[in-house]
């Protein structure tokens, strides 16, 4: 999208501030969010600091198709949109396109931050012309093993969280090995009570896929439901028509985390990188796990055949016979 019209969000101490033009359907879309007012002087909107009001309000205006924008990086705009222009016209898919121009931001603005390789070399050699990046080699990327929790690690974290949406949004991540992505977008319409399947809808790579609904949690999800009682996403955020952050939900598991007193530096997709493990322990062929986290490529897969429990644990040292 290229876009023609500017938001201008500014974090104040206690607020936000927002600069919008007139729009009645942004208007109708945060009549919900009761922490908010008017201010007819400045002729902008003042919305109480917290982070669900933000991703709301952020998402609302993306969805309306403005670009956000804080005041003094207007001069720099017009170049930002060129970027994103270009990669538009080569089929970048939009996760990608939102990393670039995330990057490339930074980049600009001089903060002194670590910059994504790929980002800068295509900036910098496709739209500047500067061939600087290809006397540089490119860094080899690390195999760093996932980190996984245990069953009873897990299980531990479900009992602890008390709060019946919370439990449920961390019993579903792991359940299905979704990413944290995936299961905040998760509509009620998503859930197959009859076949016991989770459709993930155009999930990374702009992909459809199928997930597991376990028949074990199906009973926590009825009793979701009717105390919520969702309208369109099954994970609501600040208002009904929006779907709960994915920091909302990384700082629910931190939380749980902390209660059950894990020590482990894991965040909310370790449930995804331990669902894997867990299937390859009990004997899931890979290929069917492959599906499952729609990986293109088997090679992802493999790499949880590592961390998994296998016949090699079970070899017992030499030294073993001599004590």
């Amino acid at each position: 999208m290229y876009f023609k019209k500017y938001a201008e969000i500014k974090e104040n101490k206690d607020c936000y501030e927002l600069k919008i033009p007139y729009d009645q359907i942004f208007l109708e879309k945060i009549k919900n969010i009761k922490q908010k007012q008017w201010n007819k002087e400045r002729k902008l909107w003042i919305f109480n600091k917290n982070t669900e009001i933000f991703y709301t309000i952020k998402n609302i205006i993306k969805s309306l198709g403005y670009q956000i924008i804080i005041e003094k990086e207007k001069n720099k705009i017009d170049c930002i949109n060129k970027l994103n222009l270009e990669l538009l016209a080569r089929n970048y898919s939009s996760k990608t396109i939102k990393q670039y121009i995330h990057y490339n931001k930074d980049f600009i603005r001089f903060i002194k931050k670590s910059s994504e390789y790929s980002s800068l070399k295509f900036y910098y050699k496709e739209k500047v012309k500067n061939n600087y990046f290809n006397l540089k080699n490119r860094p080899r990327s690390s195999k760093k093993l996932p980190d996984i929790l245990s069953r009873n690690e897990i299980k531990k974290i479900i009992e602890v969280t008390k709060n019946l949406k919370h439990k449920l949004l961390i019993s579903l991540t792991y359940s299905a090995g979704l990413r944290v992505s995936e299961v905040v977008k998760l509509k009620y319409t998503d859930l197959d009570f009859e076949r016991n399947v989770i459709f993930v809808r155009q999930s990374k790579g702009k992909k459809d896929r199928i997930a597991i609904f376990s028949k074990s949690i199906k009973s926590m999800v009825s009793e979701y439901i009717k105390k919520y009682r969702p309208t369109i996403w099954l994970f609501e955020g600040w208002s009904s028509e929006t779907h709960l952050s994915i920091r909302s939900a990384q700082k629910i598991f931190e939380k749980s985390k902390q209660l059950a007193f894990i020590k482990k530096e894991v965040s909310i997709h370790c449930l995804r990188h331990s669902f894997a493990t867990h299937l390859l322990e009990k004997g899931v062929e890979i290929r069917y796990i492959q599906k499952l986290l729609g990986h293109s490529n088997l090679k992802t897969t493999e790499i949880y055949t590592h961390v998994a429990k296998n016949k090699l644990e079970q070899i017992e040292s030499p030294i073993e016979d001599i004590f």
